[in-house]
């Protein structure tokens, strides 16, 4: 845990990251007609096309390095050649232009290295303090649930319009996100909220559901994470878990990750859970409880609720990390079943089951995307 928290690499076969306290010092990415590398907060560049190198030091074009045997190869033709070479000239003036912009060049620098130690400094601390934080937390939270659903089969209910097609399973265990405990078929025995972003009166329908026989999970989002959130049109509606609430619903509480990319951690007594969205942590939960099957209902990953709501979301962007969250299901939890009750989004992603009802509120041409 703590590697990955210190060193980590994103490595697609493409492009390629590199990760220092959760700071980029490396990147490799492939663009039209060259690779772009870039190292130390991108302070130098390396642009690599077919023939030369270009090189950037705080985004001045410093150096290009032609490959001359490589030219002599591809252009057979001497006047190609000649052409070639006169509009890749190497840069003769590299001294004349660093004391030119000597003071420009320094200045940059300066600002730099002030604004990347002053960032590395921050975010380390508020990465160590949620470390800290969650791993006191977690271990009471989520310890006494692990393995806790062997044998078991599990329904999870988010807010997807298609959340109100489902037919109630006997049986079964229910764990609920968000405003999914407005189903009224449905008797969740556990309830995951941790974007408190919706009006009064369903907040309290959260805190108040089922009190004594529902056990509620409240997550908490630290400060480098809720200001990330302000600063994007998408995420400004994020809103932080009153501390009443958590007393009011006599909630659990566990921390969800600072960076606003999509995270798995392998071990939820001891990581803070993904950010992404309240379902991901649901799993995460789920899977460390291990049931048997796990049945997913209203997690459509597209825009609106089952319920009238003046809020809407586009969830498409979700795919994408159910994708990831699929791959790591069979790769660490390939004993558990996981069905998609009524897929919109999630359609193939894992095993698909329709009911009735729902396959008949479609168009003719809607049902025939659908295999039965």
């Amino acid at each position: 845990m703590l590697t990955s928290f210190i060193y980590r690499k994103k490595d697609d076969g493409i492009n390629k990251k590199v990760y220092i306290l959760g700071l980029p010092i490396y990147s490799k990415r492939r663009k039209d007609g060259y690779i772009k590398r870039s190292y130390f907060f991108s302070l130098l560049q390396i642009r690599e096309y077919d023939y030369e190198k270009v090189y950037y030091f705080c985004k001045l074009k410093v150096y290009k390095n032609l490959n001359i045997t490589k030219l002599l190869i591809d252009f057979q033709n001497k006047n190609e050649l000649i052409t070639k070479l006169e509009n890749n000239i190497l840069i003769k003036n590299n001294n004349e232009i660093l004391k030119k912009n000597k003071n420009d060049i320094l200045a940059i620098i300066k600002n730099e290295i002030k604004e990347n130690f002053s960032l590395l400094e921050n975010s380390l601390y508020g990465k160590v303090k949620t470390l800290i934080q969650c791993q006191n937390v977690h271990k009471e939270t989520f310890g006494p649930y692990k393995n806790a659903f062997l044998g078991s089969d599990v329904v999870l209910v988010a807010s997807g319009p298609t959340a109100k097609f489902h037919i109630p399973k006997d049986g079964v265990i229910y764990v609920g996100v968000n405003n999914a405990c407005l189903l009224d078929n449905v008797k969740l025995d556990y309830l995951f909220c941790q974007d408190f972003y919706m009006d009064e009166e369903k907040r309290n329908a959260i805190v108040n559901y089922r009190p004594d026989k529902c056990k509620k999970f409240f997550g908490r989002i630290p400060d480098e994470r809720i200001a990330e959130c302000r600063k994007s049109a998408q995420d400004a509606h994020v809103t932080r878990c009153p501390k009443c609430f958590i007393e009011r619903a006599n909630a659990k509480e566990y921390y969800v990750d600072e960076k606003m990319k999509f995270t798995l951690c392998m071990d939820i007594e001891n990581e803070p859970l993904s950010a992404w969205g309240i379902v991901f942590p649901a799993m995460q939960f789920i899977l460390h409880a291990h049931p048997k099957r796990i049945y997913l209902v209203g997690c459509d990953c597209s825009s609106g609720f089952f319920y009238k709501s003046e809020v809407t979301f586009d969830n498409s962007p979700m795919k994408r990390g159910w994708k990831i969250l699929a791959e790591h299901i069979k790769e660490f939890y390939p004993d558990i079943e996981v069905i998609s009750l009524n897929p919109v989004g999630l359609r193939g992603l894992f095993k698909d089951e329709y009911s009735e009802d729902y396959l008949a509120s479609l168009s003719e041409e809607e049902r025939s995307c659908i295999s039965v």
